[in-house]
């Protein structure tokens, strides 16, 4: 059974943070045409997310019930070269750096640049162009100063943040837009890329061609996961598909070992490792539904939550708290994840 803590609701107010009682952790309700959340990730206590009708970024403590937030644009590179036009670009992706020493965030935005912030202060301390198209996703190595970034351009890149943001290598052989990169939690020098070319590429860093191939049948995927348990699940890993499917493989046979079918639109997949005496969470969500958590080894759902804060866009695992990040077209919910067992 899998079960949710209930501890109340935080809601912005002209002057501070006011607090109730409700199933999630926390809420953020937004009046209709407000906010649609565009992308979240947590870190720790806290949250970064990006709502894109009031074009602000922000970041939001769970534990001390504070939240910053800054309105996005151009850096001043940025907006020479944009002079002749009004900018209209918008976030697409972000990413907290665990290991830098400054606690910085990465911004992805729809005209390609690569946007570096400090989380103390919001304040933006680089901006460069890194893509031909929108940076859609990105991935921190664990154990390196390195950030993968990538793009409608169909391009992949390894970056350094230590030494200037400077480009080591670039990654081709999609054929389409990629939409999501994330390391190999069981070999950090590994990755795997999802693509609108119906793949899922797998790649070490030390090399700019992939060394496999994983065709998924169906075209245009969202997003995947590796599963973070060892055992046979370590060469597991979760597709998911814009027209409602999920697929789980097994990695060392290339095949698929089971479908979830009837997930709507959009469909979103993730797998969490919460606790290290139970299995892993198995997480499915879709454009008109709610949030579906899945026994990771028999793939039954044993909960739905949702909120009533419209559509879900994206969700994020806040491993420090054990809660689940959810965001959607007009609200954040947070939810603690307390137990999952048989």
């Amino acid at each position: 059974m899998c079960t949710l803590q209930s501890l109340g609701f935080w809601q912005p107010i002209r002057h501070g943070l006011s607090f109730g009682t409700t199933r999630p952790r926390y809420i953020r309700r937004m009046q209709p045409y407000s906010c649609w959340l565009g992308c979240i990730d947590g870190l720790g206590p806290h949250i970064v997310y990006y709502t894109l009708i009031s074009n602000c970024i922000h970041i939001f403590c769970a534990t001390q019930a504070k939240m910053m937030e800054r309105e996005f644009y151009p850096g001043l590179a940025h907006s020479l070269r944009r002079l002749s036009a009004s900018y209209d670009g918008y976030v697409t992706s972000v990413r907290f750096i665990v290991q830098s020493k400054e606690q910085l965030f990465v911004v992805g935005d729809t005209d390609g640049y690569i946007h570096v912030h400090d989380s103390m202060t919001m304040k933006r301390v680089k901006e460069f162009k890194a893509h031909g198209g929108w940076v859609t996703s990105f991935a921190v190595q664990p154990t390196q100063p390195f950030v993968l970034s990538a793009s409608h351009d169909q391009q992949i890149k390894l970056w350094n943040w230590e030494k200037g943001w400077v480009c080591i290598r670039t990654f081709t052989g999609h054929s389409d837009w990629v939409r999501q990169v994330k390391f190999n939690p069981h070999d950090a020098n590994t990755f795997a890329s999802a693509s609108w070319d119906g793949t899922v590429k797998i790649w070490r860093i030390f090399s700019p061609t992939h060394f496999t191939s994983l065709n998924c049948e169906d075209k245009l995927l969202r997003c995947f996961d590796y599963y973070p348990t060892g055992g046979d699940q370590q060469h597991y890993m979760v597709t998911g598909s814009y027209r409602g499917t999920a697929r789980i493989w097994d990695m060392r046979t290339q095949t698929c070992i089971h479908e979830i079918k009837g997930l709507g639109q959009y469909c979103m997949v993730g797998v969490i490792d919460c606790h290290p005496d139970r299995p892993a969470v198995l997480i499915t969500a879709s454009k008109g539904d709610g949030v579906y958590l899945h026994d990771s080894r028999t793939y039954r759902c044993e909960r739905m939550v949702n909120f009533g804060l419209g559509e879900v866009v994206c969700f994020a695992y806040i491993k420090a708290t054990r809660s689940l990040a959810i965001g959607h077209k007009y609200g954040v919910a947070i939810v603690e994840i307390d137990r999952f067992s048989k």
